[in-house]
């Protein structure tokens, strides 16, 4: 969702909170708390078209860090600097 510039609304379970940032590219609210979590529901209706397209531009900005394609690339730069680092020892 946050690839394609929607609003995402999420609780903080496990890695969420890394990349799901309040307010910034999407809402929060912590496991549980369900009053919370309808607060960040009705904030979420309630924002203006600028609001909404500036939090899903920063969502897409997000995601854009966690693609496959970004997530080959750091593979790839670590595997080479292992290489490197190998020859380097022996």
């Amino acid at each position: 969702a946050m690839a394609s510039g929607k609003v995402v609304i999420s609780t903080d379970a496990g890695g969420i909170p890394e990349y799901l940032k309040d307010g910034y590219n999407g809402f929060l609210a912590k496991v549980g708390d369900w009053k919370s979590l309808k607060e960040k529901m009705e904030k979420a209706l309630s924002l203006s078209e600028e609001e909404y397209r500036r939090i899903g531009e920063n969502a897409v900005k997000t995601a854009r860090k966690y693609s496959f394609e970004e997530t080959a690339r750091k593979w790839s730069e670590l595997i080479k600097s292992l290489v490197s680092e190998g020859k380097n020892l022996g």
